[in-house]
C-alpha cells in the first residue's frame, strides 16, 4: 500500500511538473507586458530641437517647452483614445554673424545698404491634443491659439550725395503682436515608458497689428553732430496664413 501511494504520488508529481513550470514561466512576462504599456502617464514635458537651429540657419537660436496635462480620465481608462491639454511657451533670435551688404554709387551718389536684420519672437499659446496609440507609435492632432510678437530690427541704409556734401542714415525697426490658430498633427514613437520622439507639421491662420518705423538721420560721419531728421511711423494689420512642414521636433519625458 505504501509503495502504491508512493507510485501515484511520484506520477502526479512527474504529470503536474510542466504545467506549474509553464504557469511559472508566462508570469513575468505578463508582468512585463504591463510594465510595457505605453502612454500610461497623465504629464508630459517636451523640449524642441528644431528651433535650436532654426531652419538650419546658423545665425539663430531658440527653442518651445511644452507641458501636456491629459484630462477626462476618471473611472474608465481608454488604452487607445486620450485627450491632453497643451501649453507652450518659446522663441528664437536671429543674430547676424557675418555681413551681406549692397553697394550702389553713381556720378552724384553713392548707396550703402545693410541687410543684417535682426529678429526676435516669443510665443505664448495652449490647446488641446487628441491622441490615438498603437502600441509604441501614437498619432496626435489638434489645435493651439495664443498670442506672438516678433520684433525685426534693419535693414540700415547709408547715403551720401556728392553735390550736396550730405549724408544720411536710415533705420529701420517693425514690431508686431499676433493672434494665431494652428492646427496641428503629429506622430510619436515611444522607446521608453517614459521618453519619447515625436515629429510635428501644422497650418496657421491669424491676424497681426504691425508698426513700421524709420528713423532719418544726418551728417552720419561726424558723430558729435549726428540728428534726427524726421520719424516715418506707418500701422496695419495683416490676416497672415502658414504652413508648417516641420513645426516642431520633440524629445519627452513623461511623467
Amino acid at each position: 500500500m505504501y509503495k502504491f501511494i508512493l507510485t501515484i504520488s511520484l506520477y502526479l508529481f512527474i504529470g503536474l511538473s510542466p504545467i506549474v513550470l509553464f504557469s511559472q514561466g508566462d508570469k513575468p512576462k505578463d508582468e512585463q507586458k504591463k510594465e510595457t504599456r505605453w502612454n500610461v502617464y497623465k504629464n508630459e514635458i517636451a523640449l524642441d530641437f528644431k528651433f535650436l537651429n532654426r531652419d538650419l540657419n546658423l545665425q539663430s537660436i531658440g527653442s518651445n517647452f511644452i507641458y501636456k496635462k491629459r484630462f477626462g480620465e476618471k473611472k474608465f481608462i481608454s488604452l487607445n483614445e486620450k485627450k491632453s491639454w497643451r501649453f507652450q511657451i518659446g522663441g528664437y533670435a536671429n543674430y547676424p554673424v557675418s555681413t551681406q551688404d549692397t553697394i550702389n554709387a553713381t556720378r552724384t551718389s553713392y548707396e550703402h545698404r545693410n541687410f543684417n536684420n535682426i529678429d526676435m519672437r516669443i510665443n505664448l499659446l495652449a490647446g488641446i491634443e487628441f491622441q490615438r496609440q498603437f502600441d509604441k507609435l501614437q498619432l496626435y492632432y489638434g489645435f493651439d491659439s495664443g498670442v506672438s510678437y516678433v520684433l525685426t530690427v534693419g535693414p540700415h541704409s547709408f547715403r551720401y550725395y556728392t553735390n550736396s556734401f550730405m549724408e544720411e542714415y536710415i533705420r529701420s525697426e517693425e514690431s508686431s503682436f499676433g493672434i494665431p490658430i494652428v492646427g496641428f498633427i503629429g506622430l510619436k514613437y515611444f522607446f521608453h515608458p517614459r521618453f519619447s520622439l515625436s515629429i510635428e507639421s501644422a497650418v496657421s491662420i491669424g491676424v497681426a497689428w504691425v508698426r513700421s518705423e524709420y528713423l532719418y538721420y544726418n551728417n552720419f560721419n561726424d558723430i558729435d553732430k549726428i540728428e534726427l531728421v524726421k520719424t516715418e511711423v506707418a500701422k496695419r494689420t495683416d490676416i497672415r496664413f502658414g504652413t508648417h512642414y516641420l513645426r516642431l521636433l520633440n524629445a519627452s519625458f513623461h511623467f
